[in-house]
């Protein structure tokens, strides 16, 4: 498949008394995929892969130091491509078995800075875009001669080191992290009722969101 879509994100003026008559463009979007999705012929194993590139212009950006501020505010960068690829599947390894995983890349950069007062460099780094991340997860069904099931599960997520802020004066460099989860539950052979027994971040990694 393959498709390609225009947004914007409106202007206007910021909302600070400060900066009130401070206005700013609207930021517009092209945003383009293409991918294929894929099925084996039992039905056990499915993939789908997807490419994307995101083209902005007057891309937007909310800026703490500018000559052109007083105080915190919104004002228009340059133009800035985000490209990526997606991978997600599911296979049914045995009957009481199942894997899925996810993989995504990501290689964001500004391509032209067209406001130099707003802190930002060429080769600067976009928030929020860590340029690898992934998941993979095992689900376990066990069915008991009382009619009960034990369903168990593990999950493991990796995230890349990222950037918490689109201007170099106001970032903060988050840490790669990963963290592990495991859940195991019992069923009722009527079904009326579960009790489960889980642990989020197993591992107790010490991490940064925000």
């Amino acid at each position: 498949f393959t498709s390609a879509s225009k947004g914007f994100k409106s202007g206007g003026t910021n909302d600070s008394v400060a900066d009130i008559n401070t206005p700013f463009d609207p930021e517009e979007i092209w945003s383009y995929e293409v991918g294929a999705r894929f099925q084996s012929e039992d039905g056990r194993v499915r993939l789908n892969v997807t490419g994307f590139s995101m083209d902005y212009k007057d891309k937007q950006l909310t800026v703490t130091t500018s000559p052109n501020c007083l105080n915190r505010c919104t004002t228009n960068v340059g133009s800035a491509k985000i490209d990526g690829v997606e991978i997600e599947g599911i296979a049914q390894i045995t009957d009481s078995l199942r894997m899925n995983f996810g993989v995504g890349t990501l290689d964001a950069k500004w391509d032209d800075i067209q406001n130099l007062t707003a802190g930002v460099e060429e080769d600067s780094q976009l928030s929020r875009a860590p340029d690898l991340s992934y998941t993979i997860g095992l689900l376990h069904s066990f069915n008991l001669a009382s009619g009960g099931s034990i369903d168990s599960s593990i999950n493991y997520a990796y995230k890349a080191d990222q950037e918490s802020s689109g201007q170099d004066s106001t970032t903060l460099t988050i840490p790669s992290y990963a963290l592990a989860n495991l859940r195991v539950a019992y069923t009722a052979p009527s079904e009326n009722w579960t009790v489960s027994f889980y642990c989020n971040n197993c591992a107790d990694e010490e991490y940064i969101t925000g």
